[in-house]
């Protein structure tokens, strides 16, 4: 794939419209009741807080997968797959995505089973994390989009959800 069509659809996947669109909240999400993801289908489990992310927003516009969205749309989670045809390790995979040009990268983490990167396009944070299991023909992913005036209140939250990815 092209180096900015895979990184366009881990961000474009979970949009939920242009990131004026919805209004930051403040105070940030609500105490977090987790529950679990489990799609046998997809190789993909993790935990989230479902009463946070409460309205199933189907699926994303890229890859397989589930979304889950706050009931008023100001953040997004998504447990997805990738194609991962060539097998590629995580590092070669995301070198290959590159960085579209309207996110501004923060945070960037690759190991020999995932990667995590982090940024702000709009004024709005993303967080992605996909991890591999032997170099299968797929990326098992989670994609997290919340606004940036709300980032403490939520880095608890993906750091649970992300660490909590398997497949």
């Amino acid at each position: 794939m092209k180096k900015s069509l895979v990184i366009s659809l881990l961000l474009a996947c979970c949009a939920l419209g242009s990131p004026n669109r919805v209004a930051a909240s403040p105070g940030g999400p609500t105490s977090p009741r987790w529950t679990s993801f489990h799609d046998p289908n997809l190789g993909v489990s993790a935990v989230f807080p479902q009463n946070i992310f409460n309205v199933d927003a189907g699926s994303p516009p890229a890859g397989r997968g589930r979304q889950y969205a706050t009931s008023d749309g100001r953040a997004l989670v998504a447990f997805f797959t990738l194609p991962n045809g060539e097998a590629s390790k995580p590092g070669d995979y995301l070198s290959r995505m590159g960085v579209p040009k309207n996110a501004k990268l923060s945070y960037s983490r690759v190991t020999r089973r995932f990667f995590a990167i982090s940024g702000i396009s709009g004024n709005r944070i993303f967080y992605n994390r996909c991890n591999t299991i032997g170099y299968s023909g797929s990326m098992r992913c989670v994609h997290l989009e919340y606004p940036s005036a709300e980032k403490r209140s939520w880095d608890k939250i993906v750091t649970r959800i992300s660490l909590s990815l398997h497949g």
